[in-house]
């Protein structure tokens, strides 16, 4: 019975570590710096969920929060004024991202990544 335990509590351990490292990959994948191709607006998104963006047109500096949701959406958080959480459509392809409204309505922003 001791064994049984011991193999259920492996089985566990490795499950939560794969979860984990997941989890780190994919927010890898967007984890960096991107540039708009058309706006030049930079946006770098962090590790830790936090996202900067120096806005090309305004010169203003940004900070706020992302969250990945699933494979395709993302929650950010931006820190201004009567500014609500919205959820973007996301699409990343080599060094390419893509976001946008989740309806399409407001078309996609095309992004590069930058190399550091």
């Amino acid at each position: 019975m001791t064994n049984e335990i011991a193999k259920q509590e492996q089985q566990a351990d490795s499950t939560a570590k794969e979860s984990s490292a997941e989890t780190a990959k994919t927010n890898e994948s967007i984890v960096g710096k991107w540039k708009d191709v058309k706006a030049g607006t930079v946006v770098q998104f962090f590790n830790e969920g936090t996202v900067l963006m120096d806005d090309a047109a305004s010169g203003q500096r940004i900070t706020g929060k992302y969250q990945r949701l699933d494979e395709t959406d993302l929650k950010l958080s931006l820190d201004l004024p009567m500014s609500r959480p919205a959820v973007v459509k996301y699409k990343i392809v080599g060094n390419k991202l893509e976001l946008g409204n989740p309806d399409g309505s407001a078309g996609m922003s095309n992004f590069s990544r930058i190399q550091q």
